[in-house]
């Protein structure tokens, strides 16, 4: 029994501190840009490139993009689109 009262008395003697301490997170930014912070340039980019993958719709490739020449489809990813479009933009 003298063990479990010493036990209880050190318990006591500690001082209960917080051991998680709490951070204020800061607010998470979005990294989706919102229509109306883009300049004219970035929206039409990003309508070509709509264009582009309403065009370039593979039936044969799980409806994935390819660009079809002679029956052979290069694979277009969204990289290959956005640069794409970014060469169409600069020519205008």
């Amino acid at each position: 029994m003298e063990l479990d009262t010493a036990n209880e008395e050190t318990e006591e003697e500690i001082p209960k501190s917080k051991s998680v301490k709490t951070r204020k997170k800061a607010t998470a930014t979005n990294r989706v840009p919102k229509e109306g912070k883009l300049d004219e340039k970035e929206k039409m980019i990003g309508e070509i490139m709509m264009q582009l993958k309403d065009k370039y719709v593979c039936n044969h490739h799980n409806h994935k993009h390819c660009f079809v020449k002679d029956n052979r489809h290069l694979s277009l990813s969204n990289v290959s689109l956005s640069m794409w479009a970014q060469d169409i933009v600069s020519i205008y």
